[in-house]
C-alpha cells in the first residue's frame, strides 16, 4: 500500500469543507491517511487509534465527504480526485462487496441507485453501533449512546417551512435548495444551530431579494454554497 497521501485544494478550499467543524476536518485528514489505495477504511479503527466524535462522522457523511456501508466501512467520496495511483502500484482494496456497490462519476464515488435506499436506512445505525464497539476495551466504560428512532429528514425540513420563526423557515429553504439530507435528528439540529446567526441577518431583507440571491448563488456556485454565501451576496443583488 502506498505510504503517501494527497488532498486536492479544489476540495479543501470549498465553502462546504471550510464550514465543517475543526474536529470533522481533522478526522477527514486522518481517514485519508489511514485509507487503503482505493479510499476505503474502517472508521471505527480510526476512532479507536486517534480518538474522535461520532457526530463528526455523521457530518462528513451528511456533507457527502464519506459514503458509509452496512459493514461499518466508509469510502472517501473524492478519493480519486485527492489521490491518483498507477494501476501497477495500486494494491486493490479488500472491501470487494463495498466497492461493488459503487460507481464513479467525474472522479467521485457515487452509490449505485439500486443500493442507495439500503445505505440510507443503515447509515445512522452503523455509525452509532460501530462507535460503541470501538470503545470496548478502554479503561473506563463508555457512556451509552442514545439509540434514535427511524428519522426522515425530508419530513423534518417540511415542518421547518411552517415554523413561526422566519429564520427557521429560511434554513429549511436552504436545506431544500441545497438538497441536504441528514441521517439523524441530532445531525440536522446541529446544522440548524450552525446557521441561525446568518439566517437572522438574511431575513431582514425582502423575500424578493432573498429569492434572487438563492437563485444566483445556486447557479454560480453549485454544490459549494451555503447561508454564509447568501449573506455575502444578498446586498449586491
Amino acid at each position: 500500500m502506498a505510504q503517501k497521501r494527497m488532498f486536492d485544494r479544489a476540495i479543501i478550499d470549498t465553502d462546504k469543507f471550510m464550514d465543517l467543524p475543526m474536529s470533522a476536518k481533522a478526522l477527514y485528514f486522518l481517514l485519508g491517511m489511514e485509507a487503503d489505495d482505493e479510499g476505503f477504511v474502517s472508521f471505527k479503527k480510526v476512532l479507536r487509534i486517534h480518538g474522535g466524535n461520532e457526530d463528526d462522522i455523521k457530518v462528513l457523511i451528511t456533507k457527502n465527504f464519506l459514503i458509509v456501508f452496512e459493514s461499518g466501512v466508509v469510502v472517501i467520496t473524492d478519493w480519486q480526485k485527492n489521490n491518483y495511483l498507477d494501476k501497477n502500484r495500486l494494491k486493490p482494496t479488500e472491501y470487494i462487496l463495498e466497492k461493488e456497490q459503487l460507481t464513479t462519476k467525474s472522479g467521485k464515488y457515487i452509490i449505485n441507485k439500486d443500493v442507495k435506499p439500503m445505505l440510507n436506512r443503515c447509515s445512522t445505525r452503523v455509525v452509532e453501533s460501530s462507535v460503541v464497539e470501538s470503545n470496548i476495551g478502554k479503561a473506563s466504560l463508555p457512556k451509552p449512546l442514545k439509540v434514535e428512532a427511524p428519522f426522515n429528514s425530508t419530513d423534518y425540513i417540511k415542518e421547518m417551512l411552517t415554523d413561526k420563526g422566519k429564520h427557521i423557515q429560511l434554513i429549511g429553504k436552504y436545506f431544500i435548495t441545497s438538497k441536504s439530507k441528514f441521517p439523524s435528528k441530532l445531525a440536522i439540529q446541529g446544522e440548524i444551530k450552525r446557521w441561525v446567526r446568518d439566517a437572522r441577518l438574511i431575513v431582514e431583507y425582502s423575500d424578493e431579494q432573498i429569492n434572487k440571491t438563492f437563485q444566483y448563488v445556486n447557479s454560480k456556485f453549485p454544490d459549494e454554497w451555503n447561508l454564509s454565501t447568501i449573506k455575502k451576496y444578498i446586498s449586491k443583488i
